[in-house]
Formats: C-alpha cells, structure tokens, sequence
C-alpha cells in the first residue's frame, strides 16, 4: 500500500516577531533527506528573509516533519490551539478546528494532495485578528460568488473556503492582487508541482 504524503503551503503564525512562516511543504526527499523550507514574510510587502532550514525554535506549530497525515494533523491541531487563535475564538464566536479559518494577516492559498486516493483541494486561510471580520467578510462573499458563477452550492462565512481545483484559478484571478510576492510566488511554483494551472 502507498504511503500518504500531502504537500503543499500552509502559513504559520510567528507570533513573537510578529511575522508568518509560509511553510512548503515538498512531498518527496531531497537528496535522501527531509527538506522544509520556509521565508518569513514581514508586514512591508516583502520577503523578511531569504528561504532558509527550519531552525528549532521556528517549529513551535509545526511538528516535525509534515509527511504523514498524523503529522500533517498533529501541525494544524497546534496552530489552531495557539493563544492568538484562542482570541479571535473568544472574541468573535467562531469554532476553530482544523475545518475553520485560521486567522492571520493575508490571504494564502494551499494545496493540498492525497496521492492514494487522487484527491486535490486548494484551502484559502484568512489572516490578521485585527482585520479577521472584515476579511472574512470579504472572502466568504467572494467564495461565494465564485461557487455560484460556478454553479457550487454556497459555504457559509464561518467554515472552510474549500475551493477545486476549477475554482482555484478563478479565485486568484480574482483575488492574486491580495497575496504577498512570496506568498504568490510560492502558492504558483507548488501548483505547477502538482500540475494544477493557476
């Protein structure tokens, strides 16, 4: 039976630096090692930092290496039980859970793939306490006249924006004005990995 491997990118709050971690994840070794890269993208626009290993004390939401879906699980569970996400829970009323939106500042996209069974999503992540409500406004309202131009059923503000792959390149025609350089940048270099057109 294959192994379950999932890659893509998943945005990580650094809360002490008040930075993301934009985290790709590559599905194989490299070179018969685990690589995880990340670049820390500050609040300016531009990258923070050069791609650079993972160190250590950067790992606070991230455990170990995200290669098996435990892991993978493990990962998002720590990001959502994070002080910062326990606020935005409190203060606005939502349930956060690994089916939720986390709340950080700017919109990600991340692909995600499940080679055993073929299955390929693209999951769009809010950012920011601060402008959450806004933003999720925004987004959800977006999402949903993209499912409807579609055809999709509509998904409610407070859950997931789950998008297909179809509407993953409608959505960032749309919306690629409010990613971040290295955010688009990574988001479309892993796309072509999994051999989706953005």
């Amino acid at each position: 039976m294959p192994k379950e491997y999932r890659s893509g990118v998943i945005a990580v709050p650094r809360t002490q630096a008040g930075e993301i971690l934009l985290l790709p994840v590559q599905p194989e070794d490299v070179n018969g090692k685990d690589k995880h890269e990340c670049v820390a993208v500050g609040r300016n626009e531009e990258p923070a930092g050069a791609y650079e290993k993972i160190r250590p004390e950067q790992r606070g939401f991230i455990s170990g290496a995200i290669k098996k879906p435990a892991d993978w699980q493990n990962g998002i569970q720590q990001v959502f039980s994070s002080a910062l996400i326990r606020e935005a829970k409190s203060e606005l009323g939502l349930t956060i859970s690994p089916e939720a939106i986390s709340p950080e500042p700017l919109v990600l996209g991340h692909i995600e793939q499940r080679r055993s069974g073929g299955e390929v999503s693209f999951l769009v992540f809010l950012l920011e306490v601060t402008i959450f409500s806004e933003q999720l406004e925004f987004l959800a309202e977006r999402a949903r006249e993209i499912r409807q131009q579609l055809g999709l059923p509509a998904e409610k503000a407070e859950s997931l924006v789950r998008l297909l792959p179809s509407e993953a390149a409608a959505y960032l025609q749309e919306n690629g004005k409010l990613l971040r350089p290295a955010a688009r940048e990574a988001l479309t270099r892993y796309a072509a990995a999994q051999n989706l057109s953005l």
